[in-house]
């Protein structure tokens, strides 16, 4: 028999085992960084659909203003706080549409716009919001759906109807 015995490890052994655990230890973090991203912007995603649904029930609340078309088109500012004092329906819609506006403020440079299609009378909507995605600071200007958009924004739009 012989008596050589290998006792250990090389020093290219363990620089090679270093190597490999290091090389897995960036993918997860890659991958944790990626799972992060993608939560975020599903948890937007989801702030955007509750807001549309908001507005929507806020048409579907008031349907004398939306029929009349007071909740489609530029806001209104209006000072009158229909929580405390009563309002008419046209006031209501106004209200609706800048209390609407301010929770929008939630999402990244977020904004929103109601169409009726241009015809008020038939009591059909379209609720957009919109909102940069990728929080790259691009400024919106306006959500209207017959205007181009950035890449960077992201719309949500829902078809509302009376």
């Amino acid at each position: 028999m012989s008596g050589h015995v290998q006792s250990g490890f090389t020093m290219i052994e363990i620089l090679i085992t270093v190597l490999v655990l290091s090389i897995g230890l960036l993918g997860l973090a890659a991958l944790q960084v990626t799972g992060l991203k993608e939560s975020q912007m599903a948890y937007m995603r989801s702030q955007a659909v509750l807001l549309a649904y908001d507005m929507a029930d806020r048409i579907r609340a008031n349907p004398a203003a939306a029929r009349d078309g007071d909740y489609s088109g530029a806001p209104v500012s209006s000072t009158q706080d229909c929580e405390s004092v009563d309002c008419d329906t046209s006031q209501m819609a106004s209200y609706d549409r800048n209390a609407w506006l301010n929770a929008l403020a939630f999402l990244p440079t977020g904004t929103g716009h109601v169409d009726d299609g241009g015809t008020p009378g038939d009591g059909e909507y379209t609720v957009s919001v919109c909102w940069d995605q990728g929080r790259t600071g691009v400024a919106i200007a306006t959500c209207d759906p017959d205007v181009a958009l950035d890449d960077a924004v992201s719309v949500y739009r829902l078809d509302v109807a009376l």
